[in-house]
Formats: structure tokens, C-alpha cells, sequence
């Protein structure tokens, strides 16, 4: 009857709502525990800790780090490194991959962790651009820090009074090679890494 046909209409929308609350549940829950366990891969291979457990995404959907079944506090410089975890994972699982654009990434690391945050960063977007200053790496320090066959160009920001700048090429006798590839829409690109 038309009665029972509008009565079960509610609970026919409620049903489909309860169906989507669940689906989207269970998809949180599964990306939740997908860039919790690649943001703690990508942490093992950037940090010069022996021995951890995990990274863990706590309830304000930051990481913890967790060492012998505990939260641990982190250093400023570990910090730095849990969020690049936590970009490199967000970015390796997203739909699609996007450029890294970082500014003054390893001003509080390490020798150590540096070279190991710029031989991991090229592979974990289709392009990186990275903004650093004198005392993050020298013009010494290039040959340790990258590869130089994936650096497109370097720039430099020559002062040249109190109220003007200006972006220079400084390669510094480099030459780098252009990586050419197709996208996943079938279109040619370049993969070139700039460092600023």
C-alpha cells in the first residue's frame, strides 16, 4: 500500500546514511593505519635512531613517536623529522603525487640526517624545490647532500642593496640531466629537482 511505501522511506535514507558513516569510517581507519605504517617507514630511513617502535597517530591526528611501548617527547630536530614522515606518507598515498616545495628544511638537523632527508625527499614527490640558506648547506656541502644527476638547476638570491634582491642561476660548474617521463594522463613531463 502507499502507507508502507512512505512509512519505510526514513528508514531507507537512514539506512544509506548509516552505510556511507560506516564506509567512510572504515576508509579513515585504513588510511589512518596506511600513513602511520609508511610515515614509520620513511622515519626509519631518515633518522639516525637505533631503536623505535613506531610512529603513531594520536588522537589529534599528529604522530607520536613511540620507543618501548611509550610516547616518547621528541627533539626539536626529531620533530622535523616525524613531519617529513608524515608529508612523504600523506604524499605517497594520496591520489596523486604533487611537487614538494620546503622552506629551510634542516635548519635543526644533523650532518647525518640531512644527507639522509635529501637522498630520500627526490623520490618522494615529482619535483622538490628546496629553499636553504648558507648555513643549512654550502656550496661544500652540494656534492654530499645531492645527486647531481636529478638537480635541474640552482638558484641564488643575490642581495644587491637594502631594498632590492635578485634570483641568479649558480651552478657552480654542475651539469645536471633532465628526466623525461610520462605522467599517468600519458603526457610528457620533465623531472627536475631546483634547489634554491
Amino acid at each position: 500500500s502507499k502507507d508502507v511505501g512512505v512509512s519505510t522511506l526514513p528508514d531507507f535514507a537512514d539506512n544509506i546514511e548509516n552505510i556511507f558513516k560506516k564506509a567512510s569510517e572504515k576508509y579513515r581507519d585504513s588510511m589512518k593505519s596506511a600513513i602511520q605504517k609508511r610515515a614509520s617507514e620513511t622515519f626509519g630511513k631518515l633518522t639516525t635512531e637505533d631503536k623505535f617502535d613506531k610512529l603513531d597517530i594520536n588522537s589529534s591526528y599528529g604522530l607520536s613517536l613511540i620507543v618501548d611501548n611509550q610516547t616518547v617527547t621528541k627533539s626539536k630536530g626529531a620533530e622535523q623529522i616525524v613531519a617529513l614522515s608524515l608529508m612523504d606518507a600523506i604524499n605517497y598515498l594520496g591520489r596523486r603525487k604533487w611537487p614538494m616545495i620546503m622552506d629551510t628544511p634542516m635548519g635543526r638537523l644533523d650532518n647525518t640526517h640531512r644527507k639522509n632527508i635529501m637522498h630520500h625527499l627526490p623520490d618522494a614527490s615529482t619535483q622538490l624545490a628546496v629553499f636553504v640558506h648558507s648555513g643549512e648547506i654550502s656550496k661544500e656541502d652540494r656534492d654530499i647532500y645531492f645527486d647531481k644527476s636529478r638537480i635541474g638547476k640552482i638558484y641564488k638570491i643575490e642581495r644587491k642593496s637594502t631594498y632590492h634582491s635578485q634570483i641568479e642561476v649558480d651552478n657552480d660548474g654542475w651539469r645536471y640531466k633532465k628526466h623525461r617521463y610520462f605522467g599517468a594522463y600519458g603526457y610528457e613531463a620533465e623531472r627536475i629537482y631546483r634547489i634554491w
